[in-house]
């Protein structure tokens, strides 16, 4: 004998209602790269997490498998002097954001310094307005802020900035390289001076004379090297 079912009241209604309307709220989520690419900047990203949903006519929800998100742009720190940009590859992690409006007004006449841009469109937390971070990763993949991480492309450790995950010699600077190339110039121009003079009288009258270097009036002070090395920045 089948239960007798209660008819829902308004406020059983009212509180369903808000709930699915709560449901499609997305704000972030951790996702994985599928495939990137460079001239758009924008890549193909599949959720990490599944979504729930009820079925019609269910009593519990389920999971729900998002299918791959394609067009996403990715996210590189940066200003308008320039930006940091490490290529996302395929399974890299990170995290995706939802907008809380649609951004293809904002993408298609957006620039520097513009607000109040209008938005015709009334989506809200659509999958065709995310934008990716990389970087984000599972906790057990996660380094203490000790350690140093093998597959860094740039590290601040300390007072120091490494490019490269085995970056450990510094950096020449190109002002100081110029300033030791010009001091041996300097250095080896009167010695090869001298030595061609020495050949020419060589070669005058009969016969091979000795080789002969009058000594300058003033001797040459010997070359004391300097590094050129930067002082923050190493590279491998």
């Amino acid at each position: 004998m089948a239960l007798p079912t209660s008819t829902p009241t308004l406020n059983d209604l009212l509180d369903r209602r808000i709930a699915f309307g709560v449901n499609r709220v997305r704000t972030a989520m951790p996702a994985v790269i599928q495939s990137y690419d460079p001239a758009r900047q924008a890549a193909t990203i599949e959720l990490a997490v599944c979504e729930k949903f009820t079925p019609r006519g269910e009593e519990f929800p389920q999971d729900y498998a998002v299918p791959p998100i394609a067009g996403v742009p990715v996210y590189f720190f940066g200003t308008s002097a320039g930006h940091i940009y490490a290529e996302p590859k395929p399974g890299d992690t990170g995290i995706a954001l939802f907008c809380h409006r649609s951004i293809a007004e904002w993408r298609a006449v957006g620039g520097p310094g513009k607000t109040k841009i209008g938005c015709a469109s009334a989506q809200r937390f659509s999958f065709g307005d995310v934008i990716f971070l990389s970087g984000l990763r599972a906790f057990p993949d996660t380094k203490s802020s000790a350690e140093t991480p093998s597959d860094a492309l740039l590290v601040e450790h300390e007072t120091e900035v490494r490019l490269g995950k085995d970056a450990d010699d510094f950096a020449a600077k190109a002002a100081r390289v110029e300033v030791e190339l010009a001091a041996l110039r300097a250095q080896i121009a009167p010695l090869t001076a001298a030595f061609n003079a020495a050949i020419a009288a060589a070669a005058v009258g009969t016969g091979v004379a000795p080789l002969t270097v009058t000594p300058a009036s003033t001797p040459i002070a010997p070359h004391v090297p300097q590094s050129v090395a930067a002082s923050k920045v190493k590279v491998e």
